[in-house]
């Protein structure tokens, strides 16, 4: 039975909003904001499928804990399924900065059970595997930026499941003291709210407009509420005296000490030279639109103001950077600036490094929100005397670390606000300069990491290790600029507090610092991550029900679990190693059966009668759409091999006789596989492409478009379909029939903003620019999903085919090669075939290649065929069947692999994805149809309709190789007109 997921997404604003305040002299040299700045905080939004009911958030429990400038907060929370079957429930929210997830834990029959961590990559792969034996798992992992994605299974029919979560911070700073800021999204739509905030060791009562403090022992306040009502409020502010004096606090944890300090310093600002070339590099895709862009331009409009007079070069960031374009401001007049930001159209996805630096520009002002999705990702280096600030607005979806790096690395500041209050120290910080960190040393201390150079309300904070010294205090040192002054301050550790939190905060710190050189440092962030027990983007934290999935899939389990768990893993670790040894070897076995198949004659004569008859529809599965991709003109036949290169050498006479031999069986085997090609090709083979007409109203519009209208329509259908994949995929073949290319691939960039990471839609995306032979992006993307799921062989594949388009030969190979050597989870039978056929494909188109002489030489040899048909779709867990029926009317599928003539299909892909492949070596003459039957799926999330990419070659194996490509949407509303519920795809006629 086909099966529908709910997706259970959460947006969750968990994070406090510092506040800053500055004198009146600054309000009176900023200009009146006719639009209001509004805080934003993301409402609980929940997506289900049409035929189920939402997924309740029944209860909340939250509890804080404060001690000085550090909090600690736990949300623990109770989903209700009201439906009658059990779903997939995911969570999506963002952190501010400062807060770093340090806990997680799932209800594992009546107990809490703590989360572990585990690579990211082997937390998702884990996760679905256990999911679909329908066994209790957890997973939280880290998506772009500050932003998470809870995934828990099973939520029960008519049932409960309790989640906990547990975050640190440190807390910023204003006038009144140190704040602690606690949306309330949850506390008006639950039924059942519980908080309370403990205060620890404070010189005075916290104040709050909502909560009332009472008194305990030792300096501790406490307030206490269940089912508050707060319609008037979105938070609650807390407000906490702060200290005077610097603050220390150190943690010792496994043989090492941590310390966080704070420390007060005597700030300096004066208001800065404003340049006179200036760049704005303005992110203009789709996702782009969640920005605050009104109070944007209301920052602009006072930066002009004071600018006075400059030169403007503006770059669009899409997925790919605009040729800049140049405006003046005169007198602070900047309105056709102005108008043309206010007209801008946001689609495409996101890519900040597509742009070029002009070294005329002396500041680089860059909005944007730093969800890169798409390119490299190593934006344009800037020269020692240019600046940069990023700007962001109101964004609950963004990413902290890369826009303050930016900022800070290249001598400007990161301006972000979400109060009128921060709005208004972003203008003044923008037209001023501050005082800034210039060197933080010391006796005693190591692996330094400052999240800021510029203080915060007179704070400097620094994290780093330290070393207790004999017969001295490890001691701090920092130098500030203040203007053309220097100021040093010293700092001793003896008064230092203790706190469970700071390693693992000093861990979050070490890690942005790794994350300015992501790809590099991959290894040290999942290090740490492990060591710390913290998400970060390669390390997840994962909960298993059973001891045994422990094991199996080699996860340290938390402690209750541990002796059990060492007992039994040496043995796990051995049996891995025979898997690994025993892949090669079937991959051998299977490529040499199908050398069997292949050197066997099969009859060609026509059958009076059909051997098999076309089975009768199994079940009422849903049929798909097809449409065309591309024009349908034969690919440019492939250049014949390179003849060997001589090679000199001086040999024996014995050698010679062996070499005389060797080149004999060579010259045999050469001749044997001309003959075999010629007769794989002597048959003129054409091709039929079954048309279809999407009858969406919107395909009707943009067919009768004008080319110069045709953009414009696709925006007003866009609004009706934003997150619909099929949407952008049906525009942008429609744009590219009209001539319009770089909109089309434009369009189907948007793919990459639909969902945080989420390789189904990116397959998707790769596929398509493939399609449109944009192969350094299609190699971007499928990287990104090999690093997603590297335990699923369709990721290796996709990225090595993709290389080999791109003429990335030796790349193509090794990651082709590593399908074919590998051990796979058994639901991807028969990969090691189909993989190996493809590698010696490339062979033929690479063979003087170095990676060749890594593969094993029982693997190699080409095998040409006459016709070759390869389906591959992109949902997981979900089935679908090639079918090819013949000239005799045999059909060749799953229940009939190999034809009278000797059409082959390969293994059965029930779990999802593909490929399946039909072989034909010598076709009879007469038709061929090929056609797709989509069983259906038992995804436990919401998806939309399958899609599928089907690949139709003729000469495979040859210089005349050449192939079609189609795009194959899954829809229920259409029945074939032979009523066998499969769709007709294309035929073969052989003459």
């Amino acid at each position: 039975m086909m099966k529908k997921n709910l997706l259970c997404c959460c947006i969750l604003s968990l994070m406090p909003i510092s506040m800053s305040t500055y004198s009146q002299d600054i309000l009176t040299q900023s200009p009146t904001i006719n639009t209001p700045v509004e805080i934003i905080t993301a409402p609980i939004r929940i997506e289900t499928a049409k035929d189920d009911v939402a997924i309740q958030l029944k209860s909340v429990k939250t509890q804080v804990e404060i001690i000085n400038g550090l909090a600690e907060t736990t949300l623990e929370m109770q989903l209700y399924n009201p439906n009658q079957r059990q779903l997939e429930g995911t969570l999506e929210f963002p952190l501010q900065e400062g807060q770093q997830i340090t806990a997680l834990a799932l209800d594992i029959n009546g107990e809490m059970r703590d989360a572990v961590p585990v690579p990211k990559a082997k937390g998702q792969q884990v996760f679905e595997a256990i999911e679909r034996r329908n066994i209790d798992p957890a997973l939280l992992e880290q998506t772009q930026g500050n932003n998470f994605k809870l995934r828990v299974y099973p939520i029960p029919a008519q049932g409960t499941r309790t989640v906990r979560i547990r975050y640190q911070e440190t807390l910023s700073q204003n006038a009144q003291g140190k704040l602690y800021r606690l949306p309330l999204q949850f506390a008006n739509t639950v039924s059942h709210y519980e908080l309370t905030i403990l205060g620890k060791g404070l010189e005075a009562a916290p104040q709050s407009q909502q909560l009332s403090f009472k008194p305990k022992a030792d300096n501790t306040y406490i307030a206490e509420l269940k089912n508050p009502k707060f319609n008037q409020f979105k938070y609650i502010d807390v407000s906490i005296p702060a200290p005077k004096n610097a603050q220390i606090f150190t943690q010792h944890l496994n043989n090492a000490d941590y310390f966080y300090a704070e420390i007060p310093v005597v700030e300096f600002t004066q208001k800065r030279q404003l340049p006179q070339h200036i760049g704005i590099l303005w992110d203009a895709s789709l996702s782009a639109q969640q920005r605050d862009l009104q109070s944007e331009l209301a920052l602009l409009e006072s930066y002009f103001q004071h600018v006075q007079n400059a030169d403007i070069e503006l770059t669009l960031l899409r997925q790919r950077a605009s040729t800049p374009i140049r405006f003046k401001v005169q007198n602070g007049d900047w309105h056709e600036l102005k108008k043309y930001l206010q007209n801008i159209v946001y689609d495409g996805a996101t890519n900040l490094s597509d742009w070029k630096n002009n070294n005329t520009i002396q500041e680089y002002l860059l909005f944007s929100d730093a969800l890169e999705n798409y390119g490299t990702q190593t934006a344009p280096q800037l020269k020692a005397q240019q600046r940069l600030y990023s700007i962001q607005a109101n964004a609950n979806l963004l990413n902290h670390q890369t826009l303050r790096q930016l900022a800070e690395k290249n001598h400007g500041q990161y301006l972000h606000w979400s109060t009128p209050e921060e709005f208004k120290q972003a203008q003044y910080n923008l037209i001023h300069d501050r005082s800034r960190l210039l060197e933080v040393q010391g006796n005693g201390v190591s692996d330094l990491h400052i999240p800021s150079y510029f203080p915060e309300n007179g704070i400097v904070r620094v994290f780093g290790r330290y070393t207790p010294l004999i017969g001295e205090q490890a001691q701090l040192q920092l130098k500030l600029q203040n203007g053309r002054q220097v100021q040093e301050t010293r700092l001793a550790f003896k008064n230092a507090s203790s706190s469970q939190q700071i390693a693992a905060l000093w861990a979050k710190e070490k890690i942005a610092e790794l994350l300015t050189q992501p790809t590099l440092n991959e290894q040290k962030i999942q290090a740490l991550g492990q060591q710390f027990n913290i998400v970060t983007p390669n390390t997840s934290l994962i909960v298993l029900e059973n001891i045994s999935d422990y094991i199996q899939y080699d996860i340290q389990p938390p402690t209750s679990l541990k002796a059990e768990f060492d007992q039994a893993i040496q043995q796990k670790k051995e049996s891995l190693q025979q898997k690994q040894q025993h892949a090669l070897t079937e991959s051998i076995q299977a490529y040499q059966e199908h050398q069997e198949w292949w050197e066997t004659d099969f009859p060609k004569t026509k059958l009076k009668k059909p051997l098999f008859r076309r089975a009768e529809s199994q079940n009422n599965a849903p049929v798909v759409e097809v449409a065309p991709v591309e024009p349908f003109v034969d690919s440019p036949p492939q250049p014949a091999p390179p003849a060997p290169e001589p090679v000199t050498a001086t040999v024996t006479t014995e050698s010679r006789a062996i070499a005389a031999a060797d080149a004999l069986e060579q010259h045999q085997a050469q001749q044997s596989q001309k003959v075999e090609e010629k007769r794989v090709t002597q048959n003129n083979i054409t091709i039929e492409i079954q048309p279809w007409k999407d009858d969406a109203p919107y395909v009707a519009r943009l067919e009768k478009a004008s080319k110069q209208n045709a953009y414009q329509i696709y925006l007003d259908e866009r609004a009706n379909h934003l997150n619909n994949p099929s949407f952008y995929l049906t525009v942008a073949d429609l744009l590219q029939q009209k001539g319009l290319n770089q909109e089309a691939i434009q369009v189907v960039s948007n793919l990459a903003e639909l969902n945080l990471e989420n390789r189904h839609v990116l397959r998707l995306l790769g596929q398509q620019l493939m399609l449109f032979k944009q192969y350094n992006d299609a190699i971007a993307i499928y990287q990104k999903v090999l690093k997603m799921a590297e335990e699923e062989p369709q990721s290796w594949r996709d990225l090595a085919l993709a290389y080999a388009e791109n003429k990335q030969y030796d790349d193509a190979i090794r990651t082709l090669y590593h399908v074919v050597s590998h051990p796979w989870d058994g639901r991807f039978g028969g990969i090691h075939l189909i993989a190996t056929d493809e590698l010696n494909n490339l062979i033929l188109k690479a063979p003087q290649s170095p990676a060749i002489k890594d593969i094993d030489p029982q693997l190699i040899r080409n095998l040409p065929v006459g016709i070759r048909v390869v389906l591959t779709w992109d949902s997981d867990n979900s089935d679908m069947d090639l079918w090819v029926i013949d000239p005799n009317n045999e059909k060749t599928f799953y229940s009939n692999p190999l034809s009278a003539q000797g059409g082959k299909i390969s293994d059965d892909f029930t779990g999802g994805y593909g490929p399946e492949v039909f072989w034909l070596k010598q076709p009879m003459k007469g038709e061929y149809t090929i056609k797709a039957h989509y069983y259906g799926d038992h995804q436990q999330i919401v998806t939309g309709p399958t899609t599928a990419f089907v690949r139709l070659i003729r000469h495979w194996g040859t210089p005349q190789q050449s192939e079609h490509i189609l795009r194959v949407k899954m829809t229920k509303d259409r029945l074939e007109t032979d009523n066998d519920e499969a769709v007709l795809i294309g035929k073969f006629k052989v003459n």
